[in-house]
């Protein structure tokens, strides 16, 4: 019972502060102009939006079963599954806490150390944060951003290089680690501080069991197909709200029904 009041507070602050987020990201748009936008759009171009991002999401979990294949061989089907979930949750949920219900529904399905896959999902986000600065710095190669832009780009390349430093001490120093990790983990009780200790060391398990070549080949050769398919979703659905200048590219694409 006591477990209960306490997930059912942590989702009900979770949720508030959603709408809060959302009142501060949504509360000044001009609601006219938003549904002259709508009732302007061209929604056929949603089709191959809507089919981008799904193959986008299929790769990211065929992507995800490369990291997860040194704990266990998972279905697709069980990590898409998830993957689901976890948008989900995103989408209501602040600081993609939705990632954490990932990890907990592949952990408890395939009954392997939760924390150990929440560590794969942890690499994944830093290599997509990589990739989407890579994405920016060819953007400026094209398009002039402000100031206040490429400021927060430095910033977020500064944390992502500062923690996948972090990730790659404890991949290749793990004993060190630990070492270091034990004398913060001692001011706890004792039950507490073990089970602290014990998910630590699933973590670090998570990220250091990929060895092959292959398997990074494999990895990054993905990532470039997901965010091929993600813009190309963010493609079709600016020329739906006309936001190109150019000609449509309807007809590259004979095959749907126009």
């Amino acid at each position: 019972m006591k477990n209960l009041g306490k997930t059912r507070l942590k989702v009900t602050v979770g949720l508030v502060v959603s709408l809060v987020f959302l009142y501060l990201a949504f509360g000044k748009i001009d609601v006219a102009l938003m549904k002259r936008a709508f009732l302007e759009a061209d929604f056929r171009y949603f089709i191959p939006a809507g089919l981008a991002t799904l193959i986008g999401h299929w790769l990211r979990c065929v992507r995800w079963r490369i990291f997860l294949k040194s704990l266990k061989e998972i279905r697709i089907a069980t990590l898409f599954s998830a993957t689901m979930i976890a948008y989900m949750g995103n989408t209501f949920l602040p600081a993609h806490l939705g990632e954490v219900f990932r990890a907990n529904v592949v952990g408890n399905r395939e009954k392997i150390p939760t924390s150990a896959v929440f560590a794969t999902i942890v690499i994944e986000r830093i290599l997509d944060m990589l990739s989407l600065l890579l994405i920016m710095v060819l953007a400026l190669l094209v398009h002039p951003f402000p100031q206040i832009v490429i400021r927060g780009g430095y910033v977020m390349f500064a944390g992502t290089s500062g923690l996948l430093a972090f990730l790659v001490f404890l991949k290749l120093q793990t004993q060190t680690a630990v070492v270091v990790i034990r004398p913060f983990l001692s001011v706890l009780p004792q039950t507490r501080s073990q089970r602290l200790e014990d998910m630590i060391l699933a973590f670090i398990e998570g990220i250091s069991k990929m060895d092959r070549k292959r398997d990074y080949v494999l990895i990054l050769f993905h990532t470039a197909l997901i965010w091929f398919c993600y813009l190309a979703a963010f493609y079709f659905v600016f020329y739906s709200f006309n936001l190109f200048k150019t000609a449509t590219p309807i007809s590259c694409l004979p095959w749907l029904p126009w």
